[in-house]
């Protein structure tokens, strides 16, 4: 018998800064589970702003073109078919969506402010992510300084949209309770870290 793995993205943010709250620690001591770090934090991210953007017909963090087939779908169910894959928008686009710079196709959770200084922290943690996932045979090098105060400003980023209620609408009263304590927890271990002599 086959065994499944049941999620979404409402407990992906959840697993993800578990994960992010477990390597921070590992990477003080083996700079390359910064790595890790890094993944947790996209996968926490990219979670949060999916699940801020999906409304009730789940097209708002949806490539446009798919959110137009998914609604056709649903217009006309006999003569048009649901698309096959859900593809989503790429994460650039899901935080320009959030923050209101971008319309939305959809009524979800709220617009999140995002500072200057958050979206280039973000586009350098997202950049890292792409450079550990798609990678190529060569080598790289990781500005270490600067990388803890770079992720602090992209759970901040979660912070916002973990304070929107509809974000987390699917989780129970305790999860919603986690995801606030985890951040709240990983935001202190980023600091200890900044805090580290070189």
């Amino acid at each position: 018998m086959a065994v499944w793995l049941e999620t979404d993205e409402s407990m992906d943010v959840l697993v993800s800064l578990r994960e992010l709250a477990f390597q921070i620690p590992r990477a003080e001591l083996d700079p390359h589970c910064w790595k890790w770090a890094l993944l947790a934090l996209s996968c926490a991210v990219n979670s949060a702003l999916i699940c801020l953007l999906s409304g009730t017909a789940g097209i708002g963090a949806l490539r446009e073109d798919i959110a137009e087939q998914k609604l056709e779908a649903h217009a006309n169910p006999v003569s048009t078919k649901m698309p096959k894959r859900f593809g989503v928008e790429p994460i650039h686009v899901l935080l320009d969506l959030a923050s209101g710079k971008r319309n939305r196709r959809e009524r979800a959770g709220g617009v999140i402010a995002v500072s200057p200084e958050q979206r280039e922290a973000f586009d350098i943690v997202v950049g890292l992510r792409n450079q550990f996932v798609h990678f190529t045979s060569t080598w790289w090098y990781v500005e270490l300084d600067g990388l803890p105060g770079r992720m602090t400003s992209v759970v901040e980023i979660i912070q916002a949209v973990l304070a929107d209620p509809w974000s987390l609408r699917h989780r129970d009263d305790a999860e919603r309770d986690e995801a606030t304590a985890l951040c709240d927890s990983i935001l202190c271990k980023l600091t200890e870290v900044k805090a580290l002599p070189h």
